[in-house]
């Protein structure tokens, strides 16, 4: 699904897939999505289908996680668990 990002960008709204990173605000430098899971407790079943919003190369909001360092500024977006 394509979403108008604030910026004036184009994002894609997709589900995680190995190898996607996230450069969490306040950390020097991005990870691997998957090494957040075990704290935010997502079960291995329920990863595949972990929203994200991707912007060019880059992952700028993941459910839990809310805005990437490098997203832009003015965002608000609110985490939203579904069902």
């Amino acid at each position: 699904m394509i979403v108008d990002l604030p910026n004036g960008a184009k994002g894609i709204l997709r589900g995680w897939k190995p190898g996607d990173r996230f450069h969490r605000r306040g950390e020097s430098r991005p990870k691997p999505l998957k090494s957040f899971f075990p704290e935010m407790e997502v079960p291995a079943w329920d990863r595949p289908t972990w929203p994200v919003i991707q912007s060019g190369e880059k992952i700028v909001w993941a459910r839990g996680l809310l805005l990437a360092a490098d997203a832009e500024t003015g965002w608000e977006v609110e985490d939203v668990q579904t069902p």
